[in-house]
């Protein structure tokens, strides 16, 4: 990884974006420079977050931004509980609860936090899923209050996860899409176009990574 160092007196150089891992350590040699990650940001600066690519997970850090999830059942979870406190604010019921009506925002959220783009048949997938939902779960009446507590377990959760997967799934089959081969743990077994915008987390000895399987 390139270290980028630019100094006070010069002019500053424009930047071409890059990933989150692009920073590097302070300097104590020069109380005048100034470190810039090559996203743009000086280290008492948070990075910048690239966006997210629709149907992956990412946990953030301060630091580095974006990093890979060692147990993405706990990702995904914290993921729902983000959209669900999103979309009670855009649906609210007037009681701190979302309404039914915000069912669909929610999950779109969840599968695709930053807006990447979508395709026709993804876009379908899921339209077809948020109404067989909530007609199953007699959740058609707009105003209906909704409490995280029912959405982030049994039916909902596995619903929501099962779409998830399908989605991902999806993309992984695609022409091009690559699944890393390596020699590093902590990268081995991932997909290329998932983990572009990551820091793969170090996997110390005995761990391994958790990642959602389809739920019966």
């Amino acid at each position: 990884m390139n270290k980028l160092f630019i100094v006070v007196s010069i002019t500053l150089i424009a930047l071409a974006l890059s990933a989150p891992e692009d920073y590097v350590e302070p300097s104590i040699e020069d109380e005048e420079e100034i470190i810039v990650r090559s996203d743009g940001t000086s280290l008492k600066e948070l990075p910048k977050l690239q966006p997210r690519p629709p149907f992956t997970l990412h946990d953030y850090s301060p630091k580095h931004a974006w990093i890979t999830p060692l147990d993405e059942y706990s990702t995904f979870s914290s993921l729902l509980s983000t959209a669900y406190e999103r979309a009670k604010v855009e649906y609210p019921d007037g009681e701190g609860r979302m309404r039914a009506e915000g069912v669909g925002y929610m999950w779109e959220y969840v599968l695709n936090p930053d807006y990447g783009e979508i395709d026709e048949e993804e876009m379908d997938i899921i339209d077809e899923s948020v109404l067989s939902f909530r007609t199953s779960e007699s959740l058609l009446s707009d105003s209906l209050p909704l409490n995280l507590g029912y959405l982030n377990k049994g039916t909902p959760y596995r619903t929501l996860l099962n779409l998830f997967h399908t989605l991902r799934s999806r993309r992984r089959s695609q022409q091009g899409r690559r699944r890393i081969t390596t020699d590093d743990p902590s990268r081995d077994g991932l997909w290329e176009h998932e983990v572009e915008v990551d820091v793969p987390k170090q996997i110390k000895k005995g761990e391994k990574r958790r990642t959602l399987e389809f739920m019966d």
